[in-house]
């Protein structure tokens, strides 16, 4: 019975941090691509073209960088 209930417990515990962790979700870049208005177009089509070739996945990483901390770096 107790092993049974520590299975469980463990069990439950695993499915909790694997569903937890599998978020692709970017709240940075999304709230970066909403701030940017009338440029969101534009930075998604820079994001759109280095997603293409799969030797830019560095390109691709980089500008995301660049994008997501463009917020509050304006003048």
């Amino acid at each position: 019975m107790k092993k049974n209930l520590k299975m469980r417990i463990i069990l439950q515990m695993i499915i909790v941090v694997i569903t937890s962790s599998c978020s692709h979700y970017n709240t940075n870049l999304d709230r970066a691509l909403r701030l940017a208005t009338s440029n969101r177009v534009e930075l998604e089509k820079v994001l759109a073209f280095y997603q293409q070739n799969p030797k830019d996945s560095l390109k691709y990483q980089a500008a995301v960088f660049l994008i997501e901390n463009m917020p509050g770096h304006y003048s």
